[in-house]
């Protein structure tokens, strides 16, 4: 959570917070010893290394559909319960990365981020 970005196997990565690529705030980091997973994503032209909060590790899920009420929300391609009952979202990595630079590039170029979500 310090650097802006990292070197793996010789490629430079972007440093992202999923929160904030969400719409969230910036993470509260603990301190400076702390570590969190990082996911290493995105297509040759733009790498990205998304830090997470935390990896829940390898499971099989069910996944079924969002419903009228989350439709809007582009990036997420369902749901699923967990093991312990708890309802965890699906996201769709390549739409999350393409709408966040979509945004990024229209901040850049002095203008108000267009509206994705229905794409």
């Amino acid at each position: 959570g310090q650097t802006q970005g990292l070197e793996h196997a010789g490629t430079e990565y972007q440093l992202r917070y999923l929160g904030t690529m969400l719409g969230l705030e910036q993470p509260a980091l603990p301190g400076p010893g702390a570590w969190y997973p990082v996911l290493l994503a995105g297509p040759a032209e733009r790498r990205e290394a998304i830090q997470l909060d935390q990896l829940l590790g390898s499971m099989q899920v069910m996944v079924q559909p969002l419903g009228a009420q989350l439709d809007s929300l582009c990036w997420f391609t369902g749901g699923t319960i967990l093991e312990d009952g708890r309802i965890a979202l699906l996201l769709d990595l390549n739409i999350l990365l393409d709408n966040f630079h979509r945004q990024q590039v229209a901040r850049d170029a002095g203008g108000n981020p267009p509206d994705h979500a229905n794409d």
